[in-house]
């Protein structure tokens, strides 16, 4: 369902689409490689983390097929050509239905702590808006749970000035069937469920 969603919807996405059923390991080199002469971007590895730059982690254990998409400046536009705000990359099962969950993930490369409240808003408005070009396209329903996971790799859990409340996640849960989480891993669970 998803995967042919996406097809109507943004078919250069699915030009871009990879699958795996191994573990996926989510790095931006942006940051890392900009007075670089060669530059990199969002890259996403499978079944191998990478030993040079600092990562969000999917486990599968599992085993799942899944879809993954990474996003750049091309792939939600205004109608004046100008790239929107989205974040890193989509990942959603290969095979799925109403009730299968749909994974959208932003990594933030802040070293500081006092910098956390700035780069976590940022990379939840990130997340949300990339959630409503899907969802407002129709590429998923209010039944799949959407997780949006904002991720600072090179900082360990729990992250300092954590800026969201107990309260308003399970608002969020309640009202628009959202899972927002602030870390840097998660765990496929099967097609329905990923352990955050």
């Amino acid at each position: 369902m998803i995967k042919a969603n996406i097809t109507s919807a943004y078919p250069a996405h699915m030009e871009a689409c990879a699958y795996s059923n191994e573990s996926l390991y989510v790095a931006d080199y942006t940051k890392q490689t900009r007075a670089s002469a060669i530059k990199r971007g969002v890259e996403i590895f499978q079944g191998a983390a990478p030993r040079d730059i600092a990562y969000f982690t999917l486990q599968n254990n599992v085993r799942l097929l899944n879809g993954f998409i990474i996003f750049n400046n091309a792939s939600f536009t205004r109608p004046d050509g100008r790239a929107r705000s989205q974040c890193e990359c989509v990942v959603f099962p290969e095979a799925s239905d109403a009730n299968s969950w749909i994974f959208f993930i932003e990594l933030k490369y802040g070293a500081e702590p006092c910098n956390n409240n700035k780069n976590l808003r940022q990379a939840i408005m990130q997340l949300y808006k990339t959630r409503a070009y899907y969802y407002l396209s129709e590429v998923f329903l209010k039944t799949n749970t959407c997780y949006l996971l904002a991720s600072l790799p090179i900082q360990a859990e729990p992250f300092a000035q954590a800026i969201i409340t107990q309260p308003a996640l399970l608002r969020l849960k309640r009202k628009h069937n959202v899972v927002l989480r602030l870390q840097n891993h998660a765990e496929v669970q099967d097609d329905k469920v990923i352990v955050v």
